[in-house]
């Protein structure tokens, strides 16, 4: 008797929480959901900005050179005239957490070696 009441708890506390959180506990994850929570949706495809910071420009072209060498669908931007020195990498892709975090690691990973720093990501919603 005691188990079937905990068993039934515990489906009431799992659809609960699946009711109320579709995508991980992180950073990436929070995001979507407010993107989600507010209507966006996420299932379309979307021009995805990954931006990162640099204090040299000889830095921000030569990751912005090995991008495009890399990935043949990205357009890369670097604004100069900020400073920070901002390269920002657009993406057309479908926002699921799965494929911004990949992108987002990989081209971090392109900045870290030339001494940039991952400022986020985002898209333009209709």
């Amino acid at each position: 008797m005691i188990r079937i009441i905990f068993s039934s708890l515990m489906v009431l506390f799992v659809t609960a929480c699946a009711q109320t959180r579709d995508f991980p506990k992180d950073a990436n994850g929070q995001v979507l959901q407010q993107f989600k929570d507010s209507g966006v949706d996420l299932d379309k495809e979307c021009v995805v900005d990954f931006c990162h910071l640099f204090e040299d420009e000889e830095s921000a072209k030569s990751m912005a050179n090995e991008v495009v060498e890399i990935f043949l669908d990205v357009e890369v931007d670097i604004y100069v005239d900020l400073d920070p020195i901002s390269v920002c990498v657009s993406r057309k892709m479908v926002p699921t957490h799965k494929s911004i975090t990949m992108a987002e690691y990989a081209f971090a990973g392109i900045a870290n070696k030339y001494g940039g720093v991952s400022d986020g990501w985002g898209f333009m919603v209709d």
